[in-house]
């Protein structure tokens, strides 16, 4: 990650010196406009917005730092935007959040003080990587900030995710991988046709009858039942994956991939591109399975997140 030797060196000698680490950082006690650390990173953001807006050659940013927080109950995102001053798009990528559920009760996230993302090509502290930067986001060069003290990567002050992308983190991305029978209304505890067995989250292991940790959704449905792609993109595995049985998995934009399991019959081969809605297989009961239904998932770098839906087929 850190590919600038002389910049990886004062990074190490920082951290043995226990300065630069993470747990370190100023920690903000509650999210109160009366709390002063709070209310100094919204006055800073507030500078730094007005000078990475206007693109002002004359004016620096004020220096790129953090602050740690701890999710307290009753927090959304929509809450911490709106005392921190931050937007989704900052707080999202600071934290590598899959979607708006990964703010979660006892959680500790980082929030900055100015709102950007980071650039993921993950490109070098050198003059060249700031040239490329500064044409591929249409910003002057000396607005970009190489963040060697949290991340090691690009930080793009005033930019925001695409609006495409944000259509992945909120679910708006995604449709239902089956279809609702006509007397059935959408709701996200019961998404499908049938019944969701097994919900994403802690359960009883209905083999072990031991608590874990289910990754992703089981939708009771009858065999032979039409699965259908919830989002577009290309099929990297289209075989039997052990537990899954019949498995597909698509990859989409961002780094979020949608599995399916348990399948009847694959309908699709590794390579193809698909697209929303698109038959991909039929419901089965292979693998690891109790009975007939469909597993599904939705991961984002690797991680499972809940699976949330913008409407039904």
């Amino acid at each position: 990650m850190f590919r600038n030797s002389g910049n990886l060196f004062l990074l190490l000698y920082f951290l043995i010196l226990g300065v630069l680490k993470p747990e370190n950082f100023t920690e903000l006690k509650n999210l109160e406009y009366s709390n002063p650390d709070l209310q100094k990173v919204r006055e800073e953001i507030k500078i730094n917005l007005h000078i990475s807006r206007g693109g002002s050659t004359q004016e620096d940013l004020i220096p790129l730092r953090f602050v740690k927080y701890k999710i307290v109950q009753g927090d959304t995102y929509s809450k911490i935007q709106t005392k921190s001053m931050l937007d989704i798009s900052t707080i999202q990528s600071l934290n590598s959040l899959t979607s708006a559920h990964d703010i979660q009760k006892d959680k500790t996230i980082f929030l900055c003080n100015m709102r950007g993302i980071y650039d993921n090509e993950e490109l070098p502290n050198s003059e060249k990587s700031r040239e490329r930067l500064a044409q591929k986001y249409q910003i002057n060069q000396k607005l970009l900030i190489y963040d060697d003290v949290y991340r090691g990567e690009w930080f793009i002050p005033g930019q925001r995710m695409t609006s495409k992308e944000l259509t992945f983190f909120t679910g708006q991305a995604f449709t239902l991988p089956l279809k609702e029978t006509p007397e059935e209304s959408f709701s996200l505890s019961k998404p499908v046709s049938g019944s969701t067995s097994s919900k994403w989250g802690r359960r009883i292991d209905p083999f072990t009858k031991k608590e874990t940790f289910h990754g992703g959704m089981d939708i009771v449905a009858a065999k032979g039942a039409d699965v259908f792609s919830s989002a577009g993109g290309t099929v990297i595995l289209a075989e039997p994956k052990g537990g899954y049985g019949n498995l597909v998995v698509i990859k989409h934009d961002y780094g979020y991939e949608t599995r399916y399991g348990h399948l009847d019959e694959i309908l699709v081969e590794k390579g193809q591109k698909v697209k929303k809605k698109d038959l991909i297989g039929k419901v089965g009961s292979t693998g690891r399975s109790t009975g007939y239904h469909l597993h599904f998932e939705v991961i984002r770098n690797q991680k499972n997140q809940k699976p949330i839906f913008s409407g039904h087929l």
